[in-house]
């Protein structure tokens, strides 16, 4: 069984560094590689979290690459 991206630990450090949440950080990686992002959410918080994912890219983007490729 895999675990969901959300609970990986790895994200979750990441994240911590970062002051940010996984699905930020997720999020962010997914903009920085150009993929169009589509987040769904019905409250206010998460709409402006959502907003809220200006990061320094240059150690998430590595980190989920090698996450991803340990992955598969």
């Amino acid at each position: 069984m895999t675990t969901p991206l959300i609970d990986e630990p790895v994200l979750k450090e990441l994240a911590a560094k970062h002051k940010k949440t996984v699905a930020q950080v997720l999020l962010r990686n997914l903009m920085q590689r150009g993929i169009i992002v589509l987040p769904k959410s019905v409250t206010k918080e998460r709409i402006i979290s959502n907003f809220q994912v200006s990061v320094a890219v240059s150690d998430i983007v590595v980190a989920i690459c090698q996450f991803s490729e340990q992955q598969n």
